[in-house]
């Protein structure tokens, strides 16, 4: 450390920036160490580890909300039906009659955020534009006008002023005159079909003719979700001078080693909240950071149940959940088929944060095993099952990795995952998670550590570890929770 005649000297704050001169007589100092905390006994803190080797980017505020982008432009896929036309009854709850049409709806909103429960109306629809429907080919005429948007509730059917409000409903859809979807074929017989049969189609293109003008358009939305920074803190309790200068039989110097069980402690704070903190900002500028299970529990990703015992469930969304079957290796394949489609900014890899019991079970061959409920006793398949068990190259762990055309989903033991956690493993995408620590005007506030903040006339020394940072989830559906069970 540099020093100066005038007894000034240069000094350091977190995250390695020189800020200038202070008294020499000023002992506290900081040492960012965000770099190398993580090193600490990896395999103790497995989420925090892969974040700071592969996630790390520096935020320079507390309270950020980023945008998700979910593109459209590569589905555009919906659901319609002929609807009869109606008259008014004279309800007030509904408030005009409607003609017959063509009833088109989507599974996801004007966002991109696909809900199979709710029916939105599709912002893609443009005039021009070729439809498949039912394997057949209709191009839709006419202009943005005769497309009229609507919200459906169980005892009314109400026009909508803007397409917003349309869309974001649980019963959104759009309607078009019958007459305006002509088959390619001749351009001039109208779509026919039986009325409430509900059936699948696409936008397969557009077609103009030469020296046509342009076209109406649609935009994606972006959405945004707000996220926290949480200070971490842990002390390094006041040590006497005594004490520090004192040589012992078994950790010959006391001081370093209280200091790394401080350090491992600070670094397995990080942990536990990134994996199992709520979200929240109160009125005390307390701020903590999400976590990943409470996140993609409340916030829109995926929930699966898997029961241990073979047999006894019964596939189909449940309740909370978007996937109820079987553990074996089908009931793996069929909840990959359902939340790891690229079009939904999935990756195809999975980091599987589990129990000790989770991954004992996919190892046991015996009767009611993993592996034998998943083979039927048929050896010949055991090859099709594709369960491998490699070492990570970011950390000294094992992965079980269950690999289908989907991608893989790589199965971890964690130590934290016990207990009331036992029977959960969560499912994250690590292309859409970051670790973001507060970092901005030159100053960093990644893990430092800030020395000898006791008074000035104590005969003794204390240090304190601090972290400002907090976890950032994008596309909470490309992440998943799967609760295991055991029926009795």
């Amino acid at each position: 450390m540099a020093e100066y005649p005038n007894g000034l000297i240069k000094t350091q704050t977190a995250g390695q920036t020189w800020t200038g001169d202070v008294s020499i007589d000023n002992v506290r100092r900081t040492f960012g160490i965000g770099d190398k905390v993580a090193e600490l006994a990896p395999q103790e803190s497995i989420f925090f580890s892969y974040l700071s080797k592969i996630g790390k980017k520096p935020i320079d505020e507390t309270v950020w909300k980023p945008l998700e982008y979910r593109n459209q432009w590569q589905r555009r896929n919906f659901s319609f039906m002929v609807e009869a036309a109606t008259s008014a009854t004279g309800d007030e709850s509904v408030d005009e009659a409607e003609t017959a049409g063509l009833k088109i709806w989507c599974d996801y909103n004007k966002m991109g955020q696909q809900d199979s429960a709710k029916q939105y109306a599709p912002i893609f629809l443009v005039p021009g534009q070729i439809l498949r429907l039912n394997g057949v080919a209709y191009k839709f005429e006419g202009a943005a006008s005769d497309v009229s948007y609507y919200t459906e509730s169980a005892t009314d059917h109400e026009i909508a002023s803007t397409l917003a409000a349309a869309s974001t409903t649980d019963k959104g859809y759009a309607k078009i005159p019958l007459a305006k979807i002509v088959k390619v074929e001749d351009f001039s017989t109208a779509y026919t079909g039986t009325a409430d049969e509900v059936l699948k189609g696409q936008v397969i293109g557009s077609q103009w003719a030469e020296a046509s003008g342009a076209p109406d358009g649609f935009r994606d939305e972006l959405t945004n979700v707000e996220f926290f920074s949480q200070i971490f803190k842990t002390a390094v309790p006041l040590m006497s001078g005594s004490t520090m200068a004192t040589k012992y039989r078994g950790y010959a110097n006391e001081w370093k080693r209280i200091y790394a069980e401080h350090l491992k402690a600070h670094k397995m704070d990080l942990e536990h909240a990134f994996l199992f903190g709520y979200g929240k900002y109160n009125t005390q500028d307390e701020r903590t950071s999400w976590g990943a299970i409470p996140f993609i529990e409340n916030k829109g990703g995926k929930r699966y149940k898997l029961d241990f015992t073979a047999g006894s469930s019964v596939d189909g969304a449940n309740g909370v959940y978007d996937y109820e079957g079987d553990f074996t290796y089908d009931g793996l394949t069929n909840v990959m088929d359902d939340f790891m489609s690229y079009e939904s900014g999935n990756s195809g890899q999975k980091l599987c944060l589990t129990s000790r019991k989770v991954i004992n079970q996919l190892h046991k061959m015996g009767s009611g095993g993993f592996l034998d409920k998943s083979l039927s006793g048929n050896l010949k398949d055991v090859f099709s099952a594709n369960l491998d068990v490699k070492t990570s190259s970011f950390m000294p762990i094992d992965v079980t990795s269950i690999s289908t055309s989907w991608g893989s989903m790589n199965f971890v033991a964690h130590p934290l995952m016990r207990h009331d956690m036992e029977d959960k493993a969560v499912c994250i995408d690590l292309s859409n998670v970051s670790l973001r620590p507060l970092a901005g005007n030159g100053i960093s506030r990644d893990t430092f550590v800030e020395t000898n903040v006791q008074e000035n006339d104590i005969d003794g020394r204390k240090d304190m570890i601090i972290t400002e940072a907090g976890l950032e989830v994008l596309l909470p559906e490309t992440h998943a929770v799967i609760d295991f069970h055991t029926s009795s």
